[in-house]
């Protein structure tokens, strides 16, 4: 296997236990309404990072991104703003 690849698999799994051990400390002693924000927050955090995923798929020619992870982020991203799911409201009223 290709040290590079064996390089980018090991920092994708510690971010990956970094942000899932943040989100356990964020949502372990909060209230539902915390809870709501947080699931508000990720919502769009995930539908940011997908955006430039689809911008760097885009632009630069040698990333390619599967067609599946866009199916599967369509799929997560469709969930969170289904109707009574996420409500962002913009306005701050």
């Amino acid at each position: 296997m290709n040290l590079l690849i064996i390089y980018v698999l090991a920092i994708v799994i510690v971010v990956f236990v970094i942000g899932l051990g943040i989100g356990w400390v964020l949502t372990k002693d909060s209230t539902l309404s915390q809870k709501s924000k947080l699931k508000t927050g990720n919502s769009i955090a995930v539908t940011i990072v997908w955006m430039f995923a689809v911008v760097a798929d885009v632009f630069m020619t040698g990333y390619t991104l599967s067609p599946l992870v866009h199916a599967i982020m369509g799929a997560v991203v469709g969930y969170f703003f289904t109707d009574g799911d996420v409500d962002v409201d913009l306005t701050g009223d």
